[in-house]
């Protein structure tokens, strides 16, 4: 049986981006038809196979962390992000997600 090793991946950016819609889409395989605000942080989860490259296969458990993006420089939001980025310790990956807005 192939090993499962746990990936924490932390999508981020500011409200609006489409965060919510690239987590769905990478773990659903679907389209989210009508997205909402995401409060405070949404997990959801990918197992995915690796093979290509390595001598046995590899299973991932990858986390993919939703944290809200609702701007605002309010102390209580900053506090309740760090409550996410402090379990990180350097093991995870970060997805940075912006807007460019053409005018």
């Amino acid at each position: 049986m192939a090993s499962l090793d746990r990936v924490k991946v932390l999508v981020l950016g500011d409200s609006g981006v489409g965060k919510s819609s690239l987590v769905h889409l990478l773990c659903q395989n679907q389209v989210l038809g009508n997205p909402s605000w995401t409060v405070g942080c949404s997990v959801d989860v990918r197992v995915h196979d690796y093979k290509e490259g390595t001598p046995e296969e590899k299973t991932y458990y990858i986390e993919l962390w939703d944290v809200g993006g609702s701007v605002g420089s309010a102390s209580s939001v900053k506090s309740t992000r760090a409550v996410f980025y402090n379990s990180v310790n350097g093991k995870a990956f970060f997805i940075y997600l912006y807007d460019i807005l053409m005018v």
